[in-house]
């Protein structure tokens, strides 16, 4: 058993190496990961918005590609694809949207469709309207597709022909 006093924080709380180490797991239920969004239609609230970046290899160097990364919250379940799975198991479970910025104006023309096929309008700033566009809730579709150098590996994205305001839930449904 590790005897390291150091001290970490995980989220709220600060705690010793030593203090992690004896943590009696018994009481810890198993976690696999993140799982991918299922297939369906879901009623969605904007938790952040935020211009960053990612690194990505471009032949065989690291370069930092910028993103736009939306944190979306799931509110209600319209619809799943899958009959075996139970819908009230994914209601506060979060999906996360990245837009890459490959054109300037192409990229952010599709953050911008997203925003007001959403039902959210407004002009200025591109960060101020992020900002703004935090809380606001809408309903997506979620498509899958196999990531094509990993099948195993299963990407979720909304589905950009299929996003309306909360009032249009029978339109995204269809």
């Amino acid at each position: 058993m590790s005897n390291d006093e150091t001290q970490v924080t995980i989220g709220d709380e600060v705690v010793s190496l030593a203090d992690l180490a004896g943590l009696d797991i018994s009481e810890v239920q198993m976690n696999r990961g993140p799982v991918a969004t299922p297939v369906g239609v879901f009623e969605f609230i904007v938790k952040e918005a935020v211009i960053g970046h990612k690194a990505v290899k471009k032949d065989g160097v690291e370069i930092n590609k910028p993103t736009v990364e939306f944190k979306l919250e799931i509110a209600d379940v319209i619809t799943m694809v899958d009959a075996e799975l139970e819908p009230d198991d994914f209601i506060g479970e979060t999906h996360f949207e990245t837009f890459w910025i490959s054109d300037l104006k192409k990229d952010v023309g599709r953050v911008k469709a997203l925003m007001v096929d959403a039902g959210f309008e407004g002009a200025g700033p591109f960060q101020e309207l992020l900002d703004a566009f935090v809380g606001h809730n809408f309903i997506g579709a979620i498509k899958q597709r196999k990531d094509r150098n990993d099948p195993d590996r299963i990407y979720a994205n909304l589905d950009s022909k299929k996003i309306t305001p909360v009032n249009g839930a029978e339109e995204a449904a269809a």
